[in-house]
């Protein structure tokens, strides 16, 4: 922006956003306003709420790359033209001094002209003429200059000095512009929950309007239920109202809307299920998470076409060692497409992404003849399971008891569906444990 632009006042840029915003009902994009907080203010009791407010940020050395040289070039033309109309002006009063000098000569020639015709017309009337006079020519007087070309003319700043006050009026003007959009920006968000967005000023054109699009295609998906928040009720609630015939269930069932959208989905347990009403009819969802991103914007996930649902599927293959498990189990998770959890593999991965069930492990292998307690080796085949739970998964297990089996149900993990039990004898056993781990004597090594 031009620094020597006076900005309008806010109550008369409000008449004038007014116009614009009751003239077009398709929308309008105001560009530079609201320029600071009051303007904000000033809106909200003009009951004018814009969908969504975006701030494009700019860092001080962007800053001066953009605006220092196309500045100091428009000061240097300034300066030229100054300096162009400063010579016209001279050249103009030196043009009027050599003219009032030679009108002044010239009178002069035509006195002293007269003034011979004078002396020679005495001369031939027989009267006395002093031989020795000479003819005495006026004095000079020089055009006197106007008041204003008598004032010494103001020296214009060299590039360099021109280039630092510059820098020092950018730096102010991006402080002023930071602090001002940073105001905006939080009495729209604090104090009338309008949305807001940041944009990088320092990216090229093309990624801006793939940013800018992105945020504007969100912010609008959010207008049509922007009067329509779903309703948080309890599990409880939910069913009895579905009992009495008050809600309607949903076309989802017992499937999460928002995992069906992304091909993520797969059915909440009876536990853990986090239920909304929306235009009396319940979904359910997985997680809280899930429920809040609905509630921003409902209708975007019921209008989008729900994908495919993929049925995660939960495989578990049991077995004395040495039976195959392990083959089996990668065997089937290849052609599905899921991952194998067995438990050496989800103790690793508490060990490196759990620090509490690292402790425990730790804690309860310091023993050796005890081992890892059936609730702390079912939280660490959950800890594995839930980071494939959407996809499925493989369980391979060496030893299954009740205590483990019924430690997974609590919790509330995705249970197997089918288990397969591999079944070898004690002779076969010690006979594949001895080829597949050697020993001097002879005798099996001991292993599971």
């Amino acid at each position: 922006a031009d620094p020597e632009d006076v900005p309008l006042e806010t109550e008369t840029a409000l008449e004038l956003v007014k116009t614009f915003w009751d003239t077009y009902e398709q929308g309008v994009i105001l560009e530079g306003f609201p320029r600071n907080e009051d303007d904000v203010r000033a809106m909200a009791d003009a009951l004018l709420f814009p969908d969504i407010i975006i701030n494009f940020t700019m860092t001080l050395n962007v800053a001066l790359r953009r605006l220092l040289i196309p500045q100091l070039r428009k000061y240097q033309q300034h300066r030229a033209r100054i300096e162009f109309l400063r010579k016209e002006k001279a050249d103009k009063w030196k043009e009027e001094l050599d003219r009032h000098r030679k009108a002044f000569d010239a009178q002069q020639t035509e006195r002293e002209i007269a003034w011979k015709s004078e002396r020679q017309a005495a001369m031939e009337a027989g009267e006395e003429v002093d031989e020795e006079e000479e003819f005495e020519a006026d004095e000079y007087e020089p055009l006197e200059a106007d008041e204003d070309e008598d004032e010494e003319q103001e020296a214009l700043e060299t590039d360099d000095t021109a280039r630092a006050r510059l820098e020092n009026a950018i730096v102010a003007a991006h402080e002023d512009a930071t602090d001002c959009c940073a105001a905006v920006v939080g009495v729209a968000q604090d104090e009338l929950y309008i949305a807001t967005a940041s944009i990088r000023g320092d990216l090229n054109p093309g990624s801006q309007q793939v940013a800018l699009q992105a945020i504007v295609a969100k912010a609008l998906s959010h207008r049509n239920s922007i009067f329509e928040e779903p309703q948080v009720l309890t599990l409880q609630e939910c069913e009895s109202l579905l009992e009495e015939g008050l809600l309607m269930p949903s076309r989802f069932g017992s499937w999460s809307p928002v995992g069906c959208c992304e091909n993520a989905a797969y059915q909440p347990q009876q536990q853990t299920r986090y239920p909304a009403v929306y235009r009396d009819v319940v979904y359910y969802f997985a997680t809280a998470e899930e429920r809040a991103r609905f509630s921003r914007a409902p209708r975007s996930f019921l209008k989008a076409p729900a994908a495919p649902l993929s049925v995660p599927q939960a495989i578990c293959v049991v077995g004395p060692p040495q039976s195959g498990k392990s083959t089996l189990a990668a065997a089937i998770a290849r052609d599905l497409g899921v991952t194998v959890v067995s438990s050496q593999s989800a103790v690793q991965t508490c060990m490196r992404t759990s620090l509490d069930l690292a402790m425990r492990v730790k804690e309860e292998l310091s023993s050796l003849s005890k081992g890892l307690s059936p609730e702390t080796h079912a939280a660490c085949l959950c800890h594995s399971i839930h980071r494939s739970a959407n996809e499925g998964y493989v369980l391979d297990l060496d030893v299954v008891s009740l205590e483990l089996w019924h430690a997974l149900e609590e919790q509330h993990v995705l249970m197997p569906t089918v288990v397969f039990e591999l079944e070898l004898g004690i002779d076969e056993t010690l006979t594949r444990s001895v080829l597949a781990h050697p020993s001097l004597d002879g005798l099996p090594m001991l292993d599971s």
